[in-house]
Formats: C-alpha cells, sequence, structure tokens
C-alpha cells in the first residue's frame, strides 16, 4: 500500500485531508510491525491472487488543528487515541510540518501541547 500523495494545491482544507490520510496509513504500518504479516484473504473463484489482510485499527477522539498555515507552508496537529485490534494504545499527538517540498512528522505519546517539533524530532516522509 503506497503512502497517500501530498496535495498539489495546499490549503489548510486540503492539508488537513491529507494529514488524517497520512496519519491512518502510519498506524496501519505500525499495527503490521505489532502483529506481523497476517493471514492474505484467500484468492476469489477468478483466480485473482489474495490480497494481503492488515490487523484492525482505529483513531478515536480526533481532532485537527492547523498551527501554522503560510502561503504554501503548514503545520499541522493531529491528536487521538490508537487502537489496535480493539485495544487501545493511548493517546497521541503528531505534528506534521507540509509544504509544496516536504513533509515531515513528529509523534508523541500522550495529550502534548504544542506537541513535538517537526523540524527538531520529525521525520521526512515519502510522499
Amino acid at each position: 500500500m503506497p503512502p497517500p500523495g501530498r496535495p498539489g494545491n495546499l490549503t489548510s482544507e486540503t492539508v488537513v485531508e491529507y494529514v488524517a490520510s497520512y496519519e491512518s496509513y502510519v498506524l496501519t504500518y505500525v499495527a503490521v510491525d505489532e502483529f506481523g504479516p497476517q493471514t492474505p484473504i484467500p484468492p476469489t473463484e477468478t483466480d485473482v491472487p489474495g490480497l494481503p489482510a492488515f490487523p484492525d485499527t482505529a483513531m478515536q477522539d480526533r481532532s485537527t488543528t492547523v498551527l501554522t498555515a503560510l502561503e504554501d507552508t503548514f503545520v499541522v496537529q493531529e491528536s487521538y487515541t490508537r487502537f489496535v485490534e480493539g485495544e487501545s494504545r493511548g493517546r497521541y499527538t503528531v505534528n506534521y510540518y507540509v509544504s509544496s517540498e516536504q513533509t515531515i512528522r513528529a509523534e508523541a505519546e500522550g495529550d502534548v501541547s504544542p506537541g513535538p517539533n517537526p523540524a527538531k524530532s520529525g521525520t521526512v516522509l515519502e510522499c
């Protein structure tokens, strides 16, 4: 599963949507790291190869805030409770720096304000 692509036209709305999508993508792979490869969904009668199954994930009590909005640069914070296979993994605060050139993600456990600084503790993402 490829990561979500960064929007071509950066606005508060498109960046918030992108951050929500990317964080869901990250949570899926956190769950895969924790649980390992899952049994593929069996092929259908049309001989289509089986699809990999991903662990069940959920993001509850989610809030998203645009912390900085410049012409083509945004810092967006997403806080949520992380669930994997129905079990809570606790609260997380994630800040994203999104520009037309790059996306950087920084994560901290708990509700943290203003949250982790993507420039100091973040990871540059593939987009």
